[in-house]
């Protein structure tokens, strides 16, 4: 199967500013095109799940005073039109009650879409490490890209797009942490070298309550890995050890949900423990 260049255009949309305002409606650049927002509906596979409400109030302080510097970028959809980048200008755009926004139209397939809106993101405003990882998870998963394609595509380097990957494994107590910035990627990554929960949440507490560095949390996990520092609770029971069998059918459904799978019981019997961090993803799991 040939590979498509990853983004592949976006430059070419995104290379110029284009200063654009609701009022003048008989602009025309480049088959920019007002929509009516009422039109226009958000992608559910936008890899940004969390945007700054002040950031986004002075977004639309912007928009009001000296219009939408640049159209956002949509796709039919369903006789309406769905984003595929320009969220932010979107949203804001609501916020200062503006009835019409400039767009470029095109088709696109489901994997360019979700191509483009993070390449689109990254390029512009770094993504939360999670977002960004179920982002570049989705897009491994739909199309036919290895680590090293996308990277090259991002300016990243492989191990950097697999490390990302990885944050995907670690406990939703964790993702959530570093959902909201309580925590860095620098500080998630170590963490990925215990596979005991609780020793991981208790050291990511502790890096919070602490304020340790990503230097000092990566000396904290090399003493738990020596077993230098004794957890409050026991820290494996026979009973809790995993079976190596087991062990290996959990990382292919993790790999395969792009989220954190975990076999609670044997071979012959036990229950199956799925996590999900959005509600998209939930979607996706029912779907």
């Amino acid at each position: 199967m040939t590979k498509k260049a990853l983004g592949k255009g976006l430059d070419a949309l995104f290379s110029s500013e284009v200063s654009v305002n609701e009022y003048d409606e008989n602009f025309s650049h480049d088959n920019i095109r007002y929509i009516q927002i009422d039109q226009i509906i958000p992608n559910p596979d936008q890899p940004r799940k969390t945007i700054d409400t002040d950031e986004l109030n002075e977004l639309a302080e912007s928009i009001k005073e000296k219009g939408i510097l640049q159209p956002i970028l949509l796709t039919p959809h369903n006789g309406n039109y769905m984003i595929i980048a320009g969220e932010r200008r979107f949203l804001a755009a609501k916020k200062a009650q503006l009835t019409k926004i400039p767009a470029i139209i095109k088709s696109f397939s489901d994997e360019e879409m979700l191509e483009i809106a993070l390449i689109e993101n990254i390029q512009r405003k770094d993504l939360n490490p999670i977002e960004e990882a179920i982002a570049i998870s989705q897009i491994i998963e739909k199309g036919s890209y290895t680590h090293e394609d996308i990277a090259k595509r991002l300016g990243k380097s492989r191990v950097y797009v697999t490390n990302v990957t990885r944050l995907l494994r670690l406990p939703m107590s964790i993702k959530t942490k570093l959902l909201e910035g309580k925590i860095t990627r620098g500080h998630a990554m170590p963490l990925l070298q215990i596979d005991d929960e609780a020793i991981v949440q208790e050291i990511a507490d502790k890096v919070i309550n602490e304020g340790l560095s990503v230097r000092e949390t990566e000396e904290l996990v090399k003493k738990y890995s020596k077993g230098e520092n004794t957890p409050k609770k026991e820290v494996k029971s026979k009973e809790s050890q995993t079976d190596p069998f087991i062990k290996e059918i959990e990382e292919k459904l993790s790999y395969k949900f792009d989220t954190k799978v975990k076999i609670n019981g044997s071979l012959e019997k036990g229950k199956i423990v799925i996590e999900y961090f959005t509600r998209d993803q939930l979607e996706k799991l029912l779907s």
